[in-house]
């Protein structure tokens, strides 16, 4: 449940490379959770809204559509429209993508999270063709097509047909077009056009599958032929078709049916527990093997691999595993990491945990344990210590998630250095299993710095994180034994907040290692002391890039586990 506040409207201008002004409307909307009472606007979630062919920030539905999405907006002026600068050239998409690029960059460097564009016609064909290119955001979590071209040659030359000689004898063709407050001519030149011609939508294939699609399009729709999102459907991994019946190209007799469509599924995208769905549904199996395994005596164990990286490739299942502790582990339970063939497994508890809980023989299912604590400084495991690190969970938010992150991250350098070092040194049909006590925030910071290394997307390493949240049901009985390690400094009622794993806590916790350290390759390169060199190997060594997982012959046999 939320609280929603109206939107508060603001006019920006942000100027390009050129000089020329770019003019949009920020409507920012804030909430609160009436359910946890935290401040949801810290969030900082963007949609960004492209509008068509000669139109403008106010064009047709936008407003409509702004007044009714629960996230905060920008709608803009592309170059030569509206109010914006500079000149719009019918062949010229590719400065349309430069605005969207640059909107999208001023707005990421002021610390607002981009989910989601939502396109308009040609403003749609902007989106998708930003979507699919290198210039896609991690953050990115959906496209929206209203009423998006496919067949630009074909639908050019019908459209124009009378004109077409002109177009090779002049050089020129002149177009009339209706404008409000009557008929306009525009002159389209013969380079432009065929730069719209040669335009190819079908490069929207390379949209990974992360960043969800949904086409809204009229089923009268005169200007552009419904079957052209039928393309779009086939192409997409993760698409979603919605044919709105006797909706012309602007919905212009059905604003309010679209608009409905197009707010409850962002909705959906968006909203905890269906998106947590959907990841479960798109990433919890690769090829029929599940990622989440049964090991006796062990809590939160699964694979962390087979995840799509972002330049191609997947990064390959049955090698990187991950957990809880392995102290309470079966007969039955060390059989299945013996059959996993795990080679490492990497401990990252303290020695105040390890001489607490003691280890086990690692050697009995055929593994080498190593020991390379996160936090080696036994002053973090005083009563005192815990409490003040465990408090930033207790009573932090987000914010205070992401601080004892930051913690994890300092300290974390000897950690990463030691296991990269290890996985490149082993033989790849070699697994390795990455556990601290609870598998989640230690484990969680290590997982998600190596997959991001990898190139897996953002929203999908968070979501991994998130995950653990699935196994973390805690009883009365462990409430009680981690307050009383703080000497009842934090209560046992406070203590079931430290179990829980918002995927924005690590979504912060990276784009602060960002912001120190220019990139997570950086950071790896020039804190951890990983050689550039090193990190390339890695990538070539864990991610397979046949575009379908492992080829391992072994792979079968694990099927069945």
């Amino acid at each position: 449940m939320q609280n929603i506040y109206p939107k508060k409207n603001k006019r920006l201008t942000i100027v390009n490379s050129q000089g020329q002004r770019i003019v949009g409307i920020l409507a920012e909307r804030k909430y609160t959770n009436v359910t946890t009472g935290n401040a949801e606007n810290e969030k900082k979630r963007l949609i960004i809204i492209c509008h068509g062919l000669f139109g403008h920030k106010n064009y047709l539905f936008q407003p409509l559509l702004v007044s009714r999405l629960v996230y905060s907006s920008f709608r803009f002026d592309f170059r030569g429209n509206g109010e914006s600068d500079g000149t719009m050239t019918y062949g010229g998409i590719d400065n349309e993508i430069e605005d969207l690029a640059l909107v999208i960059n001023y707005f990421t460097n002021l610390g607002w999270i981009i989910v989601g564009i939502i396109g308009h016609s040609r403003g749609a064909n902007v989106a998708l063709l930003y979507a699919s290119s290198q210039l896609r955001l991690p953050s990115l979590r959906f496209v929206v097509n209203i009423s998006g071209r496919y067949q630009m040659k074909e639908s050019f030359q019908k459209r124009q047909a009378k004109r077409l000689p002109d177009l090779y004898e002049k050089g020129y063709i002149d177009w009339e077009i209706k404008r409000k407050g009557g008929k306009q001519i525009y002159r389209i030149f013969r380079d432009d056009a065929e730069k719209y011609m040669s335009l190819d939508m079908s490069v929207v294939r390379r949209i990974p599958g992360h960043v969800s699609v949904l086409t809204c399009h009229g089923s009268v729709d005169k200007t552009v032929p419904f079957e052209d999102s039928t393309n779009y459907s086939e192409l997409i991994i993760s698409h979603t078709l919605r044919i709105i019946r006797d909706a012309d190209h602007n919905f212009s007799q059905q604003p309010q049916v679209l608009v409905n469509i197009i707010t409850r599924w962002v909705e959906e995208e968006l909203g905890i527990v269906s998106s947590m769905t959907r990841f479960m549904k798109r990433y919890g199996a690769y090829i029929n093997v599940s990622r989440f395994l049964a090991v006796e005596g062990v809590r939160n164990f699964r694979d962390f691999g087979g995840y799509p990286v972002q330049d191609g490739g997947i990064v390959r299942e049955r090698i990187l595993f991950r957990s809880g502790d392995l102290n309470n582990i079966t007969e039955e339970g060390e059989t299945t990491l013996q059959r996993l063939r795990i080679a490492d497994v990497f401990d990252l508890r303290s020695p105040p945990e390890v001489q607490k809980k003691g280890i086990i023989d690692a050697s009995r299912f055929g593994a080498v344990r190593h020991h390379i604590p996160v936090f080696r400084n036994e002053d973090y495991y005083t009563p005192e210590g815990l409490s003040k690190r465990w408090k930033l969970y207790t009573t932090g938010g987000i914010k205070g998630f992401v601080e004892a992150y930051w913690m994890i991250i300092s300290q974390c350098h000897n950690t990463l250095k030691q296991i990269i070092t290890i996985l490149l040194e082993r033989p790849i049909s070699k697994p390795v299993l990455i556990h601290c006590t609870a598998g989640k925030d230690r484990t969680g910071i290590i997982c998600a710095v190596l997959l991001s290394a990898l190139g897996v997307p953002d929203d999908i390493v968070v979501r991994d994180y998130a995950v653990t949240e699935l196994f973390m049901n805690v009883t009365e009985e462990q409430k009680r034994e981690y307050s009383l390690r703080t000497n009842s400094l934090i209560a046992p009622s406070a203590i079931e907040s430290m179990f829980i794993s918002k995927p924005e806590a690590m979504q912060l916790s990276l784009n602060k290692i960002r912001e120190m350290y220019g990139s997570i390759p950086e950071f790896l390169i020039n804190k951890v002391g990983i050689k550039e060199e090193q990190l390339e190997a890695l990538r070539e060594k864990l991610v397979c890039r046949k575009g379908g997982g492992s080829d391992d012959k072994w792979m079968t046999k694990l099927s069945k586990l």
